[in-house]
Formats: C-alpha cells, sequence, structure tokens
C-alpha cells in the first residue's frame, strides 16, 4: 500500500489514481497530516509525504518527527519527503540559481527586493495558481505593484518576485514540461502548451501532430533526465513533479510540485491520437514506478512517536474537552432560556 500525506483538503489531486490500470495490483490511499500526527500506530508500507510549503513551522517538525517515526521500522516502511531536507518555491529557486542551473533568480517580496534584471512577477510561495501580477517590466513599477498588493489585504510575507525566463516555441505560443520523480526513477511524462507565457493547464489546437511527434519520441526516451535528476536531488524530492521549460535549449525548473494534480487519460481523450498514445504510455509508466516503491502492509503496526507529537496530542484533547465542554453549556442554556420563558 502507497499512502500519499497531505494537507487536509488537498487529496483531491490524488483522485485519478483509483482510475488508473494496475496490472501489479499496487494500491493506493491518502492520509492528511492532522490524522498522521493524532496516530500513535500505523500499518507498515509506503508514505509519501507531500504539501510541505502548506504547512506552518510547528506543522513541518511535527511531519519531520512522524517521518523519522516512520523511517525507523525500515524494511518495512519506506519513506519518501524528507520534511527536514525538502526545498520549497523559494529555497529550490535560489539554489538552482545559485548553482547555475537556472539562469533566473527570485526574491522575497517582504525583503525590499531588488531583482538584477526584468521583467519580472510576483506568485505566491505556497500554491501552485496564477502568479500574482502580470509582467512588470521596472524597480519603479515593482514597487508600485507590491504596495497595491498590501492595500488589497495580500501580505507580502510568503510572496516571491521571480525573474521571467521563457521563451516562445511559435509566435505567442509556449511550452512547459512536467517530469516526475517516483523514488530512483525520473520521468518525463507530458508537455503543455498555451498562447500565454504562465503554460498552466494547456489549450488544445494550438500545435499539431507534428509537434505531439516530437513531444512523444521525449517522453519515450525521457529526454532532459539528467538535469533534472539533479534539480530533484538538489530540492531532496524523491516523489514530485518538475514544471520546467527550455530556454536556448536548455531546462529552466521554475517548481517542483510534491502533490500534483494526476490527470486521468483515461476519462476525457484528447483529439489527437498520438497526443493520446503519448499520455497513456507516460501514465502507465508512472504506475510502474509507483509499483517498485511499494511495500505490503505486514508485520506488527508502526509506532509513532515523539515529544513534539505527544505535546500535539494533549493539546488536541484538551481542545476536544473545551469543545465538548462549550456545547453542553451553550445547551444548558438554552434550556434555562426555554424554562424562563415559559
Amino acid at each position: 500500500m502507497i499512502r500519499f500525506v497531505t494537507t487536509r483538503g488537498y487529496e483531491v489531486t490524488l483522485r485519478a489514481l483509483t482510475h488508473w490500470p494496475s496490472e501489479n495490483g499496487c494500491r493506493f490511499a491518502t492520509i492528511n497530516y492532522n490524522t498522521l500526527f493524532a496516530s500513535r500506530r500505523l500499518p507498515a508500507g509506503t508514505y509519501i509525504f507531500t504539501d510541505h510549503e502548506r504547512l506552518s513551522d510547528r506543522e513541518l517538525a511535527l511531519a519531520s518527527e512522524a517521518y523519522r517515526a516512520l523511517q525507523s521500522a525500515a524494511p518495512r516502511v519506506r519513506v519518501l519527503n524528507d520534511p527536514a531536507r525538502v526545498k520549497t518555491r523559494f529555497a529550490l529557486l535560489r539554489a538552482l540559481h545559485t548553482a547555475g542551473l537556472n539562469a533566473f533568480d527570485a526574491y522575497p517580496a517582504d525583503g525590499l527586493p531588488k531583482p538584477r534584471r526584468f521583467p519580472v512577477f510576483v506568485r505566491s510561495e505556497w500554491d501552485h495558481a496564477k502568479p500574482s501580477t502580470e509582467l512588470i517590466s521596472s524597480q519603479e513599477e515593482l514597487e508600485r505593484e507590491l504596495a497595491a498588493l498590501e492595500q488589497r489585504g495580500v501580505p507580502l510575507r510568503g510572496q516571491l518576485v521571480i525573474e521571467y525566463c521563457a521563451e516562445p516555441v511559435a509566435p505567442g505560443i509556449f511550452q512547459r514540461f512536467g517530469t516526475f520523480r517516483v523514488g530512483d526513477d525520473v520521468l518525463l511524462d507530458h508537455a503543455a502548451t498555451e498562447d500565454n507565457w504562465n503554460v498552466k493547464y494547456g489549450k488544445v489546437g494550438l500545435v499539431g501532430d507534428d509537434v505531439y511527434a516530437t513531444h512523444d519520441g521525449w517522453v519515450r526516451t525521457n529526454a532532459f533526465h539528467e538535469p533534472l535528476r539533479t534539480a530533484f536531488e538538489m530540492s531532496g524530492i524523491e516523489y514530485g513533479r518538475a514544471d520546467f521549460g527550455l530556454v536556448g535549449g536548455t531546462p529552466q525548473v521554475y517548481e517542483i510540485n510534491t502533490n500534483p494534480t494526476l490527470g486521468n487519460p483515461y476519462r476525457k481523450r484528447h483529439p489527437s491520437a498520438l497526443r493520446q498514445a503519448t499520455l497513456e504510455f507516460a501514465r502507465k509508466r508512472f504506475v510502474e514506478s509507483l509499483a517498485k516503491i511499494d511495500l505490503p502492509e505486514i508485520g506488527r503496526a508502526v509506532e509513532i512517536s515523539g515529544d513534539d507529537l505527544e505535546v500535539y496530542r494533549k493539546g488536541r484533547g484538551w481542545r476536544r474537552k473545551a469543545v465538548r465542554g462549550v456545547k453542553s453549556w451553550n445547551y444548558r442554556l438554552k434550556s434555562s432560556d426555554n424554562w424562563h420563558k415559559r
């Protein structure tokens, strides 16, 4: 059994896994961090920690403690994505730029950023939605945009200023690639094209089978896996998807998402038969890689203990008692009021 550990509400990104064919009987489940922290025992198997950027500092420390408790039960348990080592967006982009793998840099928006080159844009460090601004062409405009964000009630803490680095493949058309890492496997999964520099989901009809044929060849031969493996190693991420573009033929990594939405190519077919075949090939290979890291639920349950986890559980118990007490007091108050009215 492979269990993905997510923040509450973000289990939906993995829903498609239940619809993908698995010839080897690989099974999947999700568990949220609140349940993980409260659990004193968990079954053996494989655990993949995700959503590190969505955890508070305290939650990250708890996740790290739980990770080590599970890790201590090896070889009956396999754990991926150590919360103490995984680099989230800013740390990763800064490390990739410093190492010379990325040509662009990033800056904390609340640190009086002065980018070395423009244009730039502002986006959240913890979510994967569209940027908070359009492209910004100067330092003066950047300062106005940051002030405007604050005026709209958007805290600058948690926002990043990122130097623009993209290259169109045709006039007004951009492409972005996704490469997964699953354990030791690094797999080019797909390419998406849009008529916008911020490629997100892709837009059908912008390119034809000539481009899809190129993408198909790259996916099947697993192009760019060496620089992407280096990026994954630097990030400390053993499961996730790296989104990147090509600038001058060189991969530029924009982010590595530990909990990406997994599409289901078997549910909604692509109008291009060639593109559909590429998607199905990539999904089958992805599930085969997941099967390699799967472990059975054998032996006794694993103890999940630690000083911080015990403090969390005691506090959780007190909160439950307090809530029950408030409910009971409210009930008595209502009863008293009704008696008074009679």
